[in-house]
């Protein structure tokens, strides 16, 4: 169930992140493209990489379904598979996402948390401005995601700690 609801959903909210964003800004453009493939594997470059810097805690508590080794492998076959990605379809802002997902693991634990809510909106500019054509509705959007991270991390690390 664990690794359900860990591997899972990460696809699940891509997919639904990545649909609110083509309905938006993405008219006469495909669907399921570069863009589309960018954002599900940015989306478990992310999910990956929080299971990396929370592995002893998440063993500690038996909530470490996958061994460390195997996620970092999995967190740079994402790495490689986005590179090639961005390099193949010339997207090359979309490097900036793959930066600030992986600048988490330079920044300490105790101030993680202050990138995190830049994580999605990054990657919606980005995708954005690589695969379709911005309007107004892109200085709605980031700050949603924005807010809405914030209330997530606080309510994540109030359940953490009661």
């Amino acid at each position: 169930m664990m690794l359900i609801k860990r591997y899972v959903i990460p696809l699940v909210t891509a997919v639904g992140l990545y649909s609110v964003v083509y309905f938006l800004f993405g008219a006469g453009s495909r669907y399921i493209g570069m863009g589309f493939w960018l954002s599900v594997l940015l989306s478990y470059l992310i999910r990956i990489c929080d299971d990396i810097v929370d592995y002893e805690i998440d063993k500690d508590n038996g909530k470490a379904p996958i061994h460390k080794g195997i996620l970092m492998a999995l967190g740079a076959l994402c790495v490689s598979a986005s590179f090639v990605l961005i390099l193949t379809s010339r997207a090359f802002l979309m490097i900036g996402s793959l930066l600030v997902i992986l600048l988490q693991f330079l920044i300490n634990d105790k101030y993680r948390d202050v990138i995190k809510p830049f994580f999605i909106p990054t990657i919606v500019v980005d995708v954005v401005i690589s695969f379709f054509v911005p309007n107004p509705w892109l200085y709605v959007l980031v700050p949603i995601f924005i807010v809405s991270d914030v209330i997530l991390i606080i309510y994540k690390r109030r359940r953490r700690y009661l």
